[in-house]
């Protein structure tokens, strides 16, 4: 069972082959109530076509977020987020942005895995205080765990070999100004793949601890911009709603406007039938970038189909029949 809600609004569904009961929580926000925690190099050219998309389309997918007080913490979607600021700076009015409010134990932070065309200087690490142990790959699971759980700083594959890295720090924010030292060191990233894609035989890596929720690095992240890193973590859903297609006017209307409008959308869509579940695994869709490891949660079935990542092998993967509770 799936459960929707927004606000004081609450809609169930049920479909056939789902065991597990998800919740997903919708949300509404002014823009400048949305922070950030890493630092996202901002792509005139995506913001552009984003903009254009908005015009086009409207605003297809929420903005991923996590709660912080009375701000939300951006999960997913910078460039989405972008796009609006600067929408509402050329109209010179307020912007309100669909969101998808992540709470436990919906959702975990996790880590890229960087690789690189040229050697990692262990030396340079070690010379910065760190303590670099070598780790047997039969080991590899326990030492990833470590890392994405911030008790070592980063797991370095390189020379063949792998090693973890480790720095004992007094505080939660000397761990996270460890990782900055380690980004300076490590030097730009080359490119970056899922963490399961750990290759075994040949290539220069660094898995680099995520921030960890539950150790506060969040919170001190948003509260000190020269801590951040530049985008170093992803964050996996269990359930991740698309295409509420919601248009640009309508965003640029009052609060309450953008509310009625989003929970007459969402009841249209579930009682006209056009909810979808797309299980995993999902790969090189135009509307989502790169493999996704969780399930997708379509809100409008007539948009996915329209778009061109579409592909027929899907097909098996795609639940569209469901009853409403």
């Amino acid at each position: 069972m799936i459960s929707f809600n927004l606000g004081e609004y609450s809609w169930r569904i049920k479909f056939e082959d789902l065991n597990d009961d998800f919740i997903v929580e919708f949300g509404l926000s002014d823009i400048s109530r949305i922070v950030e925690h890493e630092r996202t190099v901002s792509d005139k050219s995506v913001i552009k076509k984003l903009i254009e998309s908005f015009n086009l389309e409207g605003f297809l997918h929420p903005i991923l977020v996590t709660e912080l007080g009375r701000n939300y913490v951006i999960a997913d979607g910078t460039h989405r987020l972008f796009a609006l600021r600067e929408i509402s700076l050329k109209e010179n009015l307020r912007v309100y942005a669909p969101l998808n409010i992540l709470r436990h134990p919906y959702f975990k932070r996790d880590s890229w895995v960087f690789y690189f065309n040229r050697k990692i200087d262990l030396e340079r690490i070690i010379e910065a205080g760190f303590t670099v142990t070598r780790v047997n790959p039969v080991n590899l699971d326990e030492a990833s765990i470590k890392v994405l759980n911030g008790e070592l700083q980063a797991l370095i594959k390189t020379g063949g070999e792998f090693f973890s890295v480790q720095r004992e720090e007094r505080s939660r924010e000397d761990f996270l100004k460890s990782l900055r030292e380690l980004d300076n060191i490590l030097g730009d990233y080359e490119r970056l793949v899922l963490r399961e894609d750990f290759n075994l035989k040949n290539g220069e890596m660094a898995f680099i601890a995520p921030p960890v929720d539950s150790k506060g690095d969040i919170k001190i992240l948003v509260e000190n911009a020269d801590l951040r890193r530049r985008k170093a973590s992803r964050t996996v859903v269990k359930l991740r709603p698309l295409f509420l297609d919601i248009p640009l006017n309508i965003l640029l209307s009052g609060f309450e406007e953008v509310k009625e409008y989003m929970v007459d959308k969402i009841e249209r869509l579930i009682f006209n039938r056009k909810v979808i579940l797309v299980k995993p695994p999902v790969a090189d869709l135009d509307f989502c970038g790169d493999a996704f490891d969780h399930p997708l949660l379509v809100m409008n079935k007539d948009v996915f189909y329209s778009k061109n990542g579409f592909k027929k092998s899907f097909r098996n993967q795609i639940l569209e029949d469901y009853k409403v509770i």
